[in-house]
């Protein structure tokens, strides 16, 4: 074995390189700087790709933490290419060492390895060509799948900057000729009410009442189509305060309890959202009671997920059937002639806790009432406002809303 190694690392009886170029420096040193250039221009490829198939590996396990660790397809591409650039650097290094040392037994073996790997790597490839046809073909589908999307995209942004100048219009410009015709009626009801017949009379108090209710739905429709449209402000609200304002708008009579739970969590939200939420959430437990008196219980609590509150009052309940579709815009349960609303509340909030990636439901009450359970998660003051536009948020009530929030919340029973 010795000997063989001998032998083949011999250089008795040959003539180094140099001596073909006659030891003539610019020509030697031509062909000793090419084929040094030349091998480490080689051998810096293969750390390139195993890079390059490193980086790939952790951009397919991006977002996928259970993804197995099997490597790109046909990996053993990039191997036999980087065992053929290798050899093929070797060879030339070694051209430089015959230069002046004749091992050419070396340089042969090394040569007849670069052809094997270079004829195997040839071979493997043919196979391959139709899938890299297809790949070529599913790029050039994905090239116009993103076109089209793009065009897409361009036509949903269209058609929401529509939606945005309706809107406005809807509920801006439509509410003059409202107010116009609310003040005809007034007048004609102050001017000529005394020989007016009854039914005349009820006709223009039906005509006024009619407007209001078109100016509330006008309101409605322009609260709904601000949500994720302006910059949430966000900051830690108080709710009670929220519930309190809320309350005490609705009931000017005090005929309804607020009944708070102690501890409430404060949230972390838009103030001026929050506050709307609530507002709804009071003002359909007041419209809708069928008693004299009532009592509206809020509880809550938090836990990793989030924070959960639940609204609950003694009223007369929604049937099981009809909880998810009172969610749905403008849909009432009762003809707004027994009961004034815009049908909109509702929709409002399912739309407001969406945003933010939270969840509202409605349950029965322990009493017989609604129940209705909102679920902010932890994350949402962190979470990303779709449409985000201009603030319209008043700083001062945002500050009402705040307030307390440095203080613990106490058991606190209002209004009866």
């Amino acid at each position: 074995m010795l000997e063989a190694m001998q032998s083949f690392l011999t250089s008795d009886g040959f003539m180094p390189h140099g001596m073909c170029y006659l030891w003539e420096p610019k020509l030697l040193w031509l062909h000793v700087g090419s084929d040094a250039l030349i091998g480490l221009s080689y051998m810096t490829i293969p750390p390139l790709l195993a890079y390059l198939v490193w980086r790939a590996r952790g951009i397919m396990r991006e977002g996928r933490p259970d993804a197995d660790d099997r490597g790109l397809p046909h990996e053993w591409v990039f191997v036999a290419f980087a065992a053929f650039i290798i050899a093929c650097g070797i060879t030339h290094f070694i051209s430089v060492l015959t230069v002046w040392r004749p091992y050419y037994w070396v340089s042969g073996t090394a040569k007849a390895t670069t052809a094997l790997i270079s004829f195997a790597t040839a071979l493997a490839l043919p196979p391959l060509l139709p899938r890299v046809f297809d790949l070529v073909r599913t790029a050039r589908d994905s090239s116009r799948n993103v076109r089209e999307l793009e065009a897409y995209v361009d036509e949903l942004a269209r058609s929401h900057r529509d939606l945005n100048d309706f809107t406005r219009v809807a509920s801006h410009d439509l509410k003059a000729p409202l107010r116009g015709i609310d003040q005809l009626a007034s007048f004609v009801l102050e001017d000529a009410g005394d020989v007016l017949p009854e039914a005349s009379r009820d006709d223009l108090r039906l005509i006024r009442g009619r407007v209001k209710r078109m100016e509330a739905l006008l309101a409605g429709i322009d609260e709904y189509a601000q949500i994720g449209r302006r910059f949430n402000r966000v900051c830690e609200v108080d709710p009670a305060a929220a519930l309190t304002e809320a309350l005490q708008h609705w009931d000017p009579d005090r005929r309804f309890t607020l009944d708070l739970d102690r501890g409430l969590p404060p949230i972390q939200g838009d103030p001026q959202t929050v506050r709307s939420i609530f507002t709804h959430l009071v003002s359909n437990a007041v419209k809708h009671h069928d008693g004299d008196r009532g009592v509206i219980r809020v509880t809550g609590s938090a836990d990793a997920s989030g924070i959960t509150y639940q609204v609950e009052d003694d009223g007369p309940g929604i049937p099981s059937e009809s909880r998810e579709r009172v969610f749905e815009l403008f849909q009432t349960l009762r003809p707004r002639d027994e009961v004034e609303g815009s049908g909109l509340g509702l929709a409002f909030i399912r739309k407001a806790m969406e945003n933010v990636g939270g969840s509202v439901r409605i349950d029965a009450g322990s009493t017989g009432g609604t129940r209705v359970v909102l679920h902010w998660p932890a994350d949402a003051g962190h979470h990303p406002v779709r449409g985000a536009g201009t603030s319209i948020a008043d700083p001062e009530d945002e500050r009402a809303l705040s307030r307390g929030q440095d203080e613990p919340t106490e058991h606190v029973t209002l209004g009866g």
